[in-house]
């Protein structure tokens, strides 16, 4: 069910809306681990009503700039695979999977705080924001010596868990501007940091656990470090012959959880070329090089190689081109 409210008055705006929604979760899944301390797998139906809502209000200063600031609360149920998957890999690393019928649902408070300038063909935003949410879904690392990993390769198994606290605060912004009628430049960044206030740590010897210590302040895992793209496009013979120049850049990726056991992952610069060419309105033509460098890098989300602690390398130099007909 779902209702929205809205009223302006001169230069404001001001929204509101509200969701509410029924979940249902059941299976007649057979497999239940349960030990006289724990309850790892035990299946039960859940049903729960969850409601979402945000405010918005904006303020434009002339046509061209405005300002707005953006309430919300949003509760998110786990899906199948958090409640249901059984020992298969998945996310960012090569650890298997245990889901958990018990999980409680993602409750989201955030804040974003945006503006917006657009005079032409030259346009600036920036979007501040900061959330926390409560019950974050994340894996939690199983003890080795009560729960065996089955995919070959993979070092443990992790169970989707319920966190009581996440913390996330980040920002977006992007540039555009046009020069000449031919000449254009985007340029677009972003950055999250994230971390859990308070979460547990499985201390692990020997691949045996060995205890449970409280970390402060662990960063959350699989978050990508900051990265910003520059994309230089020259148009010619009336917008029919396009080269192009794209840079992308990622910073060092440091903030790691611990509690995970996460890696870092070194930063890149890439450098993409390409050439469009468009004889007629229903055709077009597409050439180019992507990692023009040949460079070396690797994504902080790409999982790692079965049996390594290394991961998946993108591809090097490779060219391209297509053929793009519209019917």
């Amino acid at each position: 069910m779902y209702g929205a409210l809205s009223f302006s008055q001169r230069k404001f705006i001001f929204k509101i809306n509200g969701r509410l929604d029924y979940n249902y979760s059941n299976s007649e899944d057979t497999l239940s681990l349960i030990s006289t301390e724990q309850r790892w797998f035990d299946v039960s139906s859940r049903d729960r009503f969850l409601w979402s809502s945000s405010v918005i209000s904006a303020y434009y200063f002339n046509n061209q700039s405005s300002i707005k600031l953006g309430l919300a609360r949003g509760a998110r149920s786990p899906d199948l695979q958090e409640r249901y998957i059984k020992f298969l890999a998945t996310g960012a690393d090569s650890y298997d999977y245990l889901g958990n019928p018990a999980l409680r649902p993602e409750v989201n408070y955030q804040a974003d705080l945006m503006f917006d300038y657009e005079s032409g063909t030259n346009r600036i935003y920036v979007n501040i924001f900061r959330s926390e949410v409560r019950d974050f879904i994340t894996g939690k690392l199983l003890p080795p010596d009560q729960v065996k990993p089955v995919s070959m390769g993979a070092p443990g198994v992790k169970q989707f868990t319920n966190v009581d606290r996440a913390v996330f605060m980040g920002f977006e912004a992007g540039l555009g501007t046009r020069f000449y009628k031919q000449l254009t430049f985007t340029l677009n960044a972003g950055y999250t940091y994230a971390y859990f206030p308070e979460i547990e740590k499985i201390v692990l010897k020997n691949n045996q656990a060995a205890g449970v210590v409280m970390l402060k302040n662990d960063p959350v895992p699989e978050i990508p470090p900051f990265e910003a793209r520059l994309k230089a496009t020259y148009a010619l013979w009336n917008n029919k012959l396009q080269p192009e120049l794209v840079i992308t850049a990622a910073s060092h990726q440091g903030a790691i959880s611990k509690s995970a056991y996460e890696k870092t992952t070194p930063g890149f610069v890439l450098f993409d070329f390409g050439v469009s060419y468009k004889p007629f309105s229903f055709t077009s033509f597409h050439l180019g090089i992507k990692n023009l460098t040949n460079q070396a890098y690797s994504m902080h989300l790409n999982r790692n190689i079965i049996g390594s602690n290394h991961r998946f390398y993108e591809p090097g130099r490779s060219f391209y081109v297509n053929l793009i007909i519209n019917l």
